[in-house]
């Protein structure tokens, strides 16, 4: 149970946690050598320390942070996963970034992130033909990802 004040587990509920874990820990002893018990032990009462110290809003923005990078690190991978999947059966068209086989905001921010990097850009990038790839053809690419056709797909 949390109580809802503060958001924290009460009592009653720390107390059951504390005896699951000194009872596992009891059945561990043996099999963990004691200068990595002591070495965890210490992380974990640096750790503890820190987020005590620590004021609410920078503990929430840290965790803001961290689930941001763990949702773009699983774009990354879902990404990337896709792009192996492809389909032969799919033509392959010019604003499909990421050979995913659809055209999609992923293209446009995948585009648009190897400008901000100034990172090694294909010539095929450059689709209004205007001799360089920048903003203006990230732009195509996010306005086709997100165009309505006459069906409404």
């Amino acid at each position: 149970m949390n109580n809802s004040a503060d958001n924290q587990p009460d009592s009653a509920e720390t107390e059951r946690i504390a005896r699951i874990l000194k009872e596992r820990a009891a059945r561990l002893a043996d099999r963990i050598p004691p200068e990595a018990d002591r070495a965890v032990l210490a992380f974990i009462d640096d750790r503890a320390r820190s987020i005590a110290r620590a004021p609410r809003r920078a503990r929430t923005v840290r965790w803001v942070a961290w689930a941001a990078a763990a949702a773009l690190a699983a774009a990354v991978g879902v990404w990337t996963i896709s792009g192996t999947r492809r389909s032969p059966a799919v033509p392959p068209v010019a604003e499909d970034i990421d050979h995913s086989g659809t055209v999609d905001i992923l293209d446009a921010f995948l585009m648009a992130r190897r400008l901000e990097l100034d990172a090694e850009k294909p010539a095929s990038w450059d689709l209004n033909r205007d001799g360089r790839v920048d903003g203006a053809d990230v732009d195509l690419v996010a306005q086709k990802a997100v165009a309505v056709t006459k069906e409404g797909t």
